[in-house]
This record gives C-alpha cells, sequence and structure tokens, in this order.
C-alpha cells in the first residue's frame, strides 16, 4: 500500500485511483498466499473500476489427476472438487491462486509421467498406471523426496546444456513446490464463517485473541489484554 500512497507509482491510473479515495481497510492474512486468494475473490466479487485483472481470469482452483478408461494418467483443472469421485483413480489439489506456476508443474508431471523414454504413452495396464497415479499423489503430499532431486538435476542438467528455457521450468516447479508446501488457512475455504477465541493467562495478564475466518481467509484478527 505504501507504493501507492508515496507516489512511487506513477502512471495515470494510480493517481486517478487515488484522488477517488474515501475510505481503506486493512485485512491480516497469515502468508502471501491467503492475501492473494483473498483479493483474488473481492475483485471477482466487487469488480473494481481499476483493478479489473482478474474479474475475466479463467475459474481453474483445483489441479485434477486422474486415469481414464484407457488406462491413461490426465491432468485437469476443475473449479470445485466433485463430491462423486473416484479417489482411487481421481484426485485433487488446491485451492490454487492465479499467480501460481500450476501449469507449468502439470507440463513437468507430464514429461515424466505420460512419457517413457521420450514416447508418448499410450497403452498400459491399470495397475501401472495405479503405480504412477500413486506417486503423482505423493509428490502433491510432499512424501515424495525424490522427485524434488529429480527437478533439481534436470535444472542442472539443461543449464550445463545452456538450455535455460528449460532449466527455468524445473527450476519453477521447484518454486512451485516450496510454496504450496506454506500452511494453508484456506484449506477451510468451504466454510462460510468460522471465528475461534483463544485465551491465555501470562501472571497477572490475560491475553484474549479472536480470529475470524470467511471462506478460509482472515477477515478479522484482534488481541485484548486485561490486567488486575
Amino acid at each position: 500500500m505504501k507504493q501507492y500512497f508515496t507516489g512511487s507509482l506513477n502512471s495515470y491510473k494510480t493517481s486517478k485511483m487515488f484522488e477517488q479515495i474515501a475510505d481503506y481497510e486493512v485485512i491480516y492474512t497469515l502468508n502471501e498466499r491467503d492475501a492473494l486468494h483473498l483479493e483474488e475473490r473481492m475483485i471477482k466479487e466487487n469488480t473494481p473500476k481499476y483493478n479489473i485483472k482478474l474479474v475475466y481470469s479463467s475459474k481453474s482452483p483445483y489441479i485434477k489427476v486422474f486415469i481414464d478408461s484407457k488406462n491413461l494418467i490426465k491432468f485437469g483443472f476443475s473449479e470445485k472438487v466433485s463430491k462423486k469421485h473416484n479417489s482411487e483413480n481421481e484426485f485433487y489439489y488446491g485451492p490454487l491462486f492465479y499467480n501460481d506456476e500450476h501449469k507449468n508443474f502439470i507440463d513437468v508431471l507430464k514429461s515424466f509421467y505420460t512419457y517413457k523414454e521420450g514416447i508418448l504413452i499410450t497403452k498400459q495396464s491399470y495397475r501401472e498406471a495405479k503405480i504412477i497415479f500413486d506417486e503423482i499423489i505423493e509428490i502433491f503430499k510432499f512424501k515424495n523426496n525424490d522427485f524434488v532431486n529429480k527437478l533439481y538435476d534436470e535444472e542442472l542438467r539443461f543449464a550445463s546444456l545452456f538450455e535455460f528455457d528449460n532449466a527455468i521450468k524445473y527450476q519453477k516447479a521447484q518454486e512451485f513446490l516450496r510454496k504450496t508446501k506454506e500452511p494453508q488457512v484456506t484449506e477451510i475455504e468451504k466454510i462460510f464463517k468460522v471465528d475461534y477465541i483463544v485465551f491465555k493467562q501470562i501472571n497477572n495478564i490475560a491475553l484474549v485473541g479472536v480470529k475470524s475466518y470467511n471462506y478460509g481467509i482472515t477477515t478479522n484478527f484482534f488481541i485484548k489484554y486485561f490486567y488486575w
């Protein structure tokens, strides 16, 4: 916000927007990802005059991994988790936000798991597909450290060949995993509103904290101190 009030953003749009500000509100979130989730939701709900970057963006907050009828691994995106999905053959990961490198990450996964020795896999048994499927799920659950090492090795390999575009691709895939491993309040995004109250006593001081979540985003947080 400081960049707007100090004039470091010197565009015509910014100056006009600043002239029309009557009031503003600060909402605290636990991390950058939750802040971006909140920003995305508020822009789509309020359709602001100046910040319309996300108003018409496609809604695809979940990565979908599944085994199709031909026993092939497929990747896609979904606006929500299907209530009737088969957990044995179908997996959803998210929610994501627009700034995630999820499309790049999916491309990297495809290069590892839908090709064999450079040739697209067009036929395999269900058992073979299930082994691959379970391995991919382990990646999204951060239980597959071998895959992280493979990403790093591929980055170094392409860099040594001066194929820097490919090296960056694998570097971004590693960054995607690092970012998505951050603690996420948005896991409770399906709940409309949740309030938590925390009480702690330290000698003659009582601390009472109240935190409110609206669809998984921290919308209010304050602490009161009481002495006696």
